[in-house]
C-alpha cells in the first residue's frame, strides 16, 4: 500500500481448557471443560489512511467464535462481529478534533448468559479532543 495507508490483521487459537481442579468442589468435573469467556476464535482486521496535513480514517472490525460464560460449559455466547470507523484532523501539531463510531452495524451480541442474556453495548458516538504532548528532548 501507500506510505499512509496501512492494513494490518491478525487471528488468535486459544484452546484454554482446564486441565486440573483440585478438590473437586461441588462434585462438578470441571477437567477438559472450556475456560469461560475465553473463545477459541478470534480474528481482527484494520484499515488506516493517515496523512498529517489532511485527515486519519481507521476501519477496525472483530469476529470472536463462540465461548462459554459458565465454568461447565452449559451457557453458550454467541459468535459475533463488530465494526468500528474512527476519523479525525490535526487541528494544530499537538492537538487533533476526532469522533468514532463503535458497533457501526449495531451488532447486539452476547457478554453474558448465566443465566439471564446480557447484550453487549449498541452503537456508540464519540467525539473529542487528543491531546499529543511533544517528546521530551533532552
Amino acid at each position: 500500500m501507500g506510505r499512509d495507508v496501512e492494513v494490518s490483521a491478525g487471528y488468535a487459537y486459544t484452546a484454554a481448557t482446564v486441565v486440573s481442579y483440585p478438590g473437586n468442589p461441588g462434585g462438578v468435573d470441571l477437567v477438559g471443560l472450556d475456560v469461560p469467556q475465553v473463545p477459541r476464535h478470534v480474528f481482527t482486521w484494520q484499515a488506516r489512511y493517515w496523512n498529517p496535513s489532511r485527515v486519519f480514517l481507521g476501519v477496525t472490525g472483530r469476529s470472536v467464535g463462540r465461548q462459554f460464560d459458565d465454568d461447565q460449559n452449559q451457557f453458550a455466547l454467541d459468535r459475533f462481529y463488530t465494526m468500528d470507523v474512527q476519523v479525525g484532523r490535526a487541528l494544530t501539531r499537538n492537538v487533533e478534533l476526532f469522533g468514532a463510531i463503535e458497533n457501526v452495524f449495531n451488532q447486539r451480541y452476547q457478554v453474558a448468559r448465566t443465566p439471564v442474556v446480557n447484550l453487549g453495548p449498541p452503537i456508540l458516538f464519540r467525539v473529542g479532543l487528543r491531546l499529543n504532548y511533544p517528546e521530551a528532548r533532552h
